[in-house]
């Protein structure tokens, strides 16, 4: 399965909520929201590799639609179970709440 690195897609199109991240941060914000992602599929069971091709650019990946699944950053030509879907979606959503959990801002600070 693929897995979309791009920055800029991971901003304006992912589940990660960049509202409460300081301009500054973002593109740490990007690379941890991308670290806890592999580590989440990893934990579940998948092997994933970069987006190959055209599906490395933001509107590329955005605008694939050969993939049998894309789930968020995530697109694979295969069959995937419910139980997989499951796992992919709880790996992504996870990726997310690590990003906020660290690069958020809290409290005016």
């Amino acid at each position: 399965m693929e897995v979309n690195t791009n920055a800029e897609w991971v901003r304006l199109y992912s589940c990660a909520d960049f509202d409460d991240i300081d301009e500054t941060d973002e593109a740490d914000a990007v690379s941890t929201f991308m670290r806890a992602l592999d580590d989440a599929l990893a934990d579940a069971g998948f092997e994933t590799e970069n987006a190959k091709g055209q599906r490395t650019l933001c509107h590329g990946w955005h605008g694939a639609n050969t993939f049998r699944h894309k789930i968020g950053p995530v697109g694979t030509f295969g069959d995937l179970t419910d139980d997989q879907i499951d796992r992919i979606e709880s790996a992504y959503f996870d990726a997310a709440d690590v990003m906020a959990a660290k690069w958020a801002k809290r409290g005016g600070e």
